[in-house]
């Protein structure tokens, strides 16, 4: 099985020599083996390990249960540990949302700050075939594109997926012949979960007609991602060679759009949307469909409108995708940031994520860390009031922010509706995206960094 996790992740680039990884371990038989695998493949290729273990607040003593286990197994083994224990009734019930949803934000939130906190170059989920066949079944009875179809991939971002290429089986021997003890979780029996009731009503029937239904879904999952990627790449090519793509606007040669294949043309207005930073949200595949019918009739003057303030137009033998030059972003209430939380705020085109840590890491456009000491416990979110002015990060004095916008060329009609993450007295504490006050910076006396994240999806 070693063998296999190696070919697996060299094929796919999950890691390289000398990186640090950081195995997430539930303490069931797949991500216990996927721990003692690394064990023996570290050292071939200088890795680092950590593992983390998130503590759901579900199943009561079971589950603190499992959280030892991992740690005990974690120490007889010498591997770094870490642990966190998280409230995800409370997160269902403040966020209106299933248990199954509840857990994953929280258990991916404390996996990608750990990460960040370890400088690892990547978070190892123990995913495997079944998963995979599972997946590609759910996405396929709730209705899904090729991007869901496609299924699990093996590497998305900072996650990587080394036991993909192997079945339960095989993991489950591998415990076996290495005399590995692991953890049962009763919910994972539960059919009240879709995901469970796949796994053991619809999967278990369908292998009557198939022995090898898995196998089966796996080389679909496989055959539509590769698909998925041909058409991503056709239309970013399209896109770069035939369409003029502004801030908010993309405009597209009206008669080389209509000369495409059907697949081809969802696909470049999906690309386009995304590369434009116009939302894909809420966009489904009838607000596709509308958008080609329109492209269809070439006439100019004639549009619709899509959700959040998107709008297709046909403009002399062009199909123009915009956000609404008067937008209802303007004058929008203040709304609360939550720390340690995400906050969505579609009325700003933005979702904020406030996090604690104890390292700094470098601050990026949409990531900027500052002293939570001097910042004070309680932030808001707030467009722009006359009079607004900050003291500018690497600049002497303040500046006011209409001054400030006008040096950045930012649009008239957007300046209202920039998101500004202030404290409780009103003072600007970052302008999403663009700078920062100095006044509420790390100095060498920060104790406790705050870490704001701004992911637009809106552009701005």
């Amino acid at each position: 099985m070693i063998k296999l996790i190696v070919d697996h992740c060299f094929k796919h680039h999950l890691f390289k020599p000398g990186d640090r990884l950081l195995l997430a371990c539930s303490g069931g038989a797949d991500s216990i083996s996927m721990v003692h695998a690394f064990l023996q493949i570290a050292p071939r290729y200088d890795l680092k390990l950590f593992v983390a273990h998130a503590e759901h607040g579900i199943r009561g003593q079971s589950s603190l249960d499992d959280a030892s286990f991992v740690e005990n197994f974690c120490q007889k083994h010498g591997i770094t540990f870490f642990s966190e224990h998280l409230n995800v009734p409370k997160r269902a019930r403040e966020k209106k949302i299933g248990l199954e949803d509840a857990a994953r934000q929280l258990r991916y939130d404390f996996l990608y700050r750990t990460a960040a906190r370890l400088k690892a170059d990547a978070i190892c989920l123990a995913h495997h075939r079944g998963d995979q066949a599972e997946t590609v079944l759910m996405h396929l009875i709730r209705g899904s594109g090729l991007d869901g179809l496609g299924g699990i991939l093996p590497k998305n971002g900072l996650l990587i997926r080394p036991l993909l290429s192997l079945t339960r089986e095989q993991i489950e021997t591998y415990c076996h012949e290495n005399g590995l003890l692991f953890c049962h979780d009763a919910t994972n029996d539960d059919t009240a979960y879709t995901r469970n009731k796949i796994r053991h009503m619809l999967l278990p029937l369908l292998k009557d007609y198939n022995p090898n239904i898995e196998t089966a879904l796996c080389h679909t999952a496989d055959l539509i991602s590769e698909t998925a990627n041909f058409m991503r790449d056709s239309a970013t090519a399209f896109l770069c060679q035939h369409a003029n793509q502004d801030e908010g606007c993309v405009k597209i040669p009206l008669l080389l759009f209509n000369g495409q294949h059907i697949a081809l043309k969802r696909q470049i207005l999906r690309s386009a949307l995304k590369k434009s930073g116009l939302l894909l949200f809420d966009i489904g595949f009838g607000h596709i469909d509308s958008v080609i019918a329109l492209a269809n009739t070439c006439r100019t003057g004639t549009g619709l409108n899509l959700p959040h303030g998107i709008t297709a137009s046909i403009s002399y033998n062009r199909l123009i995708l915009a956000r609404k030059q008067k937008s209802s972003l303007q004058n929008n209430a203040p709304i609360a940031i939550s720390i340690p939380d995400l906050t969505s705020a579609i009325s700003y085109g933005c979702k904020i994520t406030a996090s604690l840590c104890q390292e700094r890491m470098a601050d990026t456009r949409e990531c900027c860390f500052f002293d939570y000491d001097k910042v004070g416990h309680s932030l808001f979110l707030r467009s722009r009031q006359n009079g607004d002015y900050f003291f500018p990060k690497g600049m002497d004095g303040k500046k006011k922010l209409k001054d400030f916008f006008i040096d950045k060329k930012i649009p008239r009609d957007r300046r209202k509706s920039w998101p500004l993450i202030c404290n409780a007295d009103g003072a600007i504490i970052w302008i999403c995206g663009l700078q920062a006050d100095r006044r509420f910076l790390p100095d060498g006396n920060t104790k406790t960094f705050l870490c704001l994240q701004a992911a637009f999806i809106l552009n701005r």
